[in-house]
């Protein structure tokens, strides 16, 4: 029996596949004429890309090196006594190409900044390398790699300045840091061409006795011998033999005080006011400016137990003329007077010593940043006697010693003649005031280990640095001033 009015499921199916349409033929045209304009512009972008992160990459790996080789760098030219940028000088620390040389400690320490092949750059570049020889032996470096993007032509680029000139003797052989005045360092990476100078000052420039200034023309700061001490190359002491001059010394000891302008390795300038007073004294002359050692128990500037300590203050590395007392060698007195000195003392004497508006003011004209204004003990601290360093900014310990940053300089007595084990009578450090004093005098077989050495660091909007040391003597005491250096 045939029903109506029902189309079968089959004739229903087919007849709903008519609605299904594909491309046409301009469609298919159209699709193919773009898709390669799409695909070819993607395929640029991620080009492009990939070159930036490549470049992005490299630059930032010669950012990194930059940093290392300059923290090497400064410290290496700051320690100099002798330069060269002959690759064929002896002595010559380790191998490869050396394109600047640079020995200190008597020739025993000598450091080569030399090139050596990479094997990766196809001889574009090479690696820069720090070699490091001490104990006078050239054949045993500690070796670093401070930069692994080194142009292969750079070396002819390094300049030993002399002032405003050249130096001349540098590229052929050995010369003395005295007369040099700053060498410049521009390196190139090729990689990137990222580009960057590295500028050193020598500090020996600044040691020699006839370049410490007299009274008319200011006065001068003194690093120590290279190896005599934590900081020997960096921290440099004001010489204050401008105050052996009665006129200044009267300026010192009047209320506006006496200004002072400082030359300062490195090519900075320090400036401050000193006052000096003696409320407990009817002296005339209660403080004088000396050499280190102020004497021969003193711990600073002297050779304690055949250790010295920032001795030949002021002198020539070339010139280390000991002194002996009593039969015993001392160590390497100062070339200059960085020690403010009591001349004499009834045993009740108190002279306070006050160097106020301290500023210190870069090459370039600009304020520093970076540095610590120092103070330390400059003879010994006995019973009945005391230190006590003031300022407008915290005084920090500037650790010299292995055992204690201050060894035993103001240690109690133990009650057998003996300085207090662990014991110290230094007090206030991290803060001001900061008191050193002691009950324990020094016998013969007990030395001295070491000297109170503080310092403050300037901080951008703590103003102008002040720092003052109060001097109360049974016998004597003496302070010293200076500047280390970032």
């Amino acid at each position: 029996m045939q029903m109506r009015g029902r189309t079968p499921r089959s004739h229903r199916v087919r007849r709903d596949s008519y609605d299904e349409h594909g491309l046409t033929l301009i469609e298919l045209i159209i699709v193919a004429a773009v898709s390669p304009l799409i695909v070819g512009a993607l395929g640029v972008g991620l080009i492009t890309v990939f070159s930036l992160q490549s470049n992005t990459s490299s630059r930032i790996s010669d950012t990194s090196d930059s940093q290392m080789v300059s923290a090497n760098f400064v410290q290496d030219v700051q320690s100099a006594a002798s330069i060269t940028t002959d690759s064929s000088s002896s002595p010559q620390c380790g191998t490869g190409n050396q394109v600047l040389g640079l020995q200190w400690g008597g020739g025993q320490t000598v450091v080569s900044y030399v090139t050596q092949a990479n094997g990766s750059t196809g001889g574009a570049s090479e690696n820069l390398v720090r070699e490091e020889c001490t104990g006078g032996i050239m054949t045993s470096p500690t070796t670093s790699t401070v930069s692994y993007d080194f142009k292969t032509s750079q070396p002819t680029s390094i300049s030993v300045m002399c002032g405003s000139s050249a130096c001349t003797g540098v590229s052929t052989g050995w010369i003395s840091t005295n007369p040099v005045t700053v060498v410049n360092f521009p390196i190139t990476e090729p990689n990137s061409n990222y580009q960057y100078t590295l500028v050193g000052f020598p500090q020996a420039n600044y040691t020699t006795a006839g370049a410490q200034g007299s009274p008319t023309a200011g006065s001068a700061c003194g690093v120590a011998l290279p190896g005599t001490g934590t900081y020997a190359s960096t921290l440099c002491f004001v010489d204050f033999s401008i105050l052996n001059t009665p006129s200044d010394m009267t300026s010192a000891l009047s209320s506006s005080g006496l200004a002072m302008v400082v030359t300062v390795p490195g090519g900075y300038t320090m400036k401050f006011t000193i006052n000096i007073s003696y409320p407990q004294s009817s002296e005339a002359g209660p403080v004088d400016a000396v050499a280190f050692p102020t004497y021969s128990a003193a711990f600073l500037g002297n050779d304690n137990n055949g250790t010295p300590f920032y001795s030949g203050v002021g002198c020539p590395s070339s010139d280390p003329t000991t002194e002996v007392i009593n039969g015993n060698t001392e160590g390497t007195p100062s070339c200059i007077d960085p020690a403010i000195y009591q001349l004499q003392s009834d045993g009740n004497d108190t002279t306070e010593v006050t160097l106020s508006n301290i500023t210190l003011t870069a090459p370039s004209g600009q304020a520093a940043s970076g540095y610590e204004v120092v103070t330390t003990d400059a003879e010994t601290t006995d019973p009945n006697e005391y230190l006590t360093w003031n300022s407008n900014l915290a005084l920090n310990l500037i650790p010299n010693t292995p055992s204690s940053p201050e060894g035993n300089a103001c240690n109690l007595e133990d009650g057998g003649g003996n300085p207090e084990a662990g014991g110290t009578d230094l007090s206030g450090v991290g803060s001001t005031p900061v008191t050193c004093s002691s009950t324990w005098q020094e016998p013969s077989n007990d030395p001295r280990t070491g000297a109170v050495m503080l310092g403050v660091t300037p901080t951008s909007g703590s103003g102008a640095t002040l720092i003052s040391a109060t001097m109360h003597g049974a016998g004597l005491e003496g302070v010293a001033f200076g500047i280390l250096l970032p």
